[in-house]
């Protein structure tokens, strides 16, 4: 009803962000494969709950960098900024964007492109390390964090986000992380 999506498991720390993420990034890609707008008129008040619903979960700043304890779906949470959920975050706010523009919905495009063109530009400079992305864990609330190291799905965002047909690369051009420089 509020936007969450539901998952395996059942226990009270809600959505798996890695997965709601992908639920929209899904969505696009029906849309992109589907004849007509049809199913995106079908599912689209509930899309747009379940975008509005992560913006106001992990990133109410609205600066593009989710932050919090961050369930994902490796069963374990992890704390603050990074861009293994900040990737697909990024890429899900790309295609929650063109599913508006198809909607005609100005308002939510124009909202969820300025947060996507902020976190772009907020994520390389918070997050980039010299040689890859790195995380920056929440320091009052420690979770299952790999700080300084890389976590190779980092490139899920940015691949939903190239090689996904979303057209607005979810990382900086001039640093799109790759197979030789991810853990």
């Amino acid at each position: 009803e509020d936007g969450e999506t539901s998952h395996r498991q059942h226990d009270p720390h809600g959505a798996f962000v890695d997965g709601h993420c992908a639920t929209i990034e899904a969505a696009y890609r029906e849309h992109l494969l589907s004849p007509d707008d049809a199913f995106l008129k079908q599912v689209w008040p509930g899309l747009k709950k379940a975008v509005d619903w992560m913006i106001q979960k992990y990133d109410a700043d609205l600066d593009g960098v989710p932050g919090g304890p961050q369930w994902n779906t490796y069963d374990t949470a992890m704390s603050g900024s990074n861009t293994f959920v900040g990737s697909q975050y990024l890429s899900a706010l790309a295609a929650a964007g063109k599913m508006a523009e198809v909607m005609g919905d100005r308002e939510s495009c124009n909202r969820w492109k300025a947060v996507l063109e902020a976190g772009m530009k907020n994520q390389d400079e918070k997050l980039w390390g010299g040689e890859y992305y790195i995380q920056v864990p929440d320091r009052e609330k420690p979770d299952r964090d790999y700080n300084n190291g890389c976590l190779a799905d980092q490139l899920v965002g940015a691949g939903e986000g190239t090689g996904g047909r979303v057209t607005t690369a979810p990382m900086p051009r001039g640093r799109q992380p790759s197979a030789s420089n991810a853990g």
